[in-house]
């Protein structure tokens, strides 16, 4: 199986290594007995238990199992000959700065989502306070004009009441004035704080940009084993280098079992067995049914 990482994840599922020739005599008829497995070496760096891993070999093992009306194609035996390994090396390190990478991406979108509506409510309230502003600023602009008119017509010609009237005048525009200046204050402050949310969506959008730069620029077409089934001289084995989740392991190993039961690959981009692993079912499908039945038809 490979793993190929393109525009921020495309796995892909390659050719299997294996070595038939010398167990042609001894190997039984396929699906009549089930193929033994155990585990092997198992790197603490994928954050797996062996509880784990059995689950998930069991998993796989029932798919084809499944497939085939129930049969027991695969079991667990801690003296089998078939081996299960785990290898961390820098294929899983990739797929980790991936991951990294892909959740802070979906995590500063998030942020930034929420940085635009803040800032959208404080400028809906900027613009209200704004268009309050304009419109007080507007009457005590006339009220002004009216005092001053009234004040240019006592220098003429005033009685003492009309002084009193125009002082009581005069204190109310002053105590308005003041009301004004608070307002455009507050007008000032809004505008502010909404491009304090402004400048926060940008700087979460470039850093959302940039991880997907680093994506698109590191690790775009970057071509990955994610495991491979190997009988050779040395033993028959299951070697798994890289995965991304829960479906993507249970997919591999079940790929990878597929080849210990002696399928091959099919055209079917959704089967289990297809080189190109776009598929997200557990389940085998029509075309890894046809091959499967076939193979135990011999």
């Amino acid at each position: 199986m490979k793993w190929l990482q393109k525009n921020i994840l495309l796995l892909v599922l390659g050719s299997a290594v294996a070595v038939y020739g010398y167990v042609l005599y001894t190997t039984p008829t396929p699906c009549t007995e089930p193929i033994a497995y155990k585990i092997g070496t198992l790197d603490p760096r994928f954050g797996l238990t062996e509880a784990e891993l059995l689950a998930d070999l069991e998993a796989s093992s029932r798919i084809w199992e499944d497939a085939l009306g129930g049969a027991d194609l695969f079991v667990y035996d801690p003296d089998a000959a078939l081996t299960v390994s785990l290898v961390y090396d820098e294929r899983q390190q990739t797929t980790e700065q991936v991951q990294e990478l892909t959740h802070n991406i979906s995590d500063g979108k998030l942020s930034a989502e929420a940085a635009m509506q803040e800032y959208k409510k404080m400028q809906a309230a900027y613009a209200a306070a704004g268009r309050a502003y304009t419109r007080r600023a507007a009457d005590f602009a006339s009220a002004q004009d009216a005092y001053n008119a009234r004040v240019a017509a006592y220098n003429k010609q005033g009685s003492p009441a009309e002084y009193e009237a125009l002082q009581k005048i005069k204190e109310g525009l002053e105590a308005e004035w003041e009301a004004l200046e608070a307002a455009r204050q507050k007008v000032n402050r809004l505008a502010v704080e909404a491009n304090a949310f402004i400048d926060e969506y940008n700087l979460l959008v470039e850093r959302v940009n940039a991880d997907v730069r680093t994506i698109n620029d590191d690790f775009a077409g970057a071509e990955f084993e994610e495991g491979v089934y190997i009988s050779d001289k040395e033993g028959e084995r299951i070697e798994i280098y890289q995965f991304d989740d829960k479906t993507t392991f249970v997919r591999v190993l079940a790929h990878e079992l597929g080849h210990a039961l002696g399928l091959g690959h099919v055209s079917d981009v959704e089967a289990i067995m297809s080189p190109v692993n776009k598929g997200t079912s557990l389940v085998a499908a029509p075309s890894d049914v046809v091959l499967l039945q076939a193979l135990c038809a011999q």
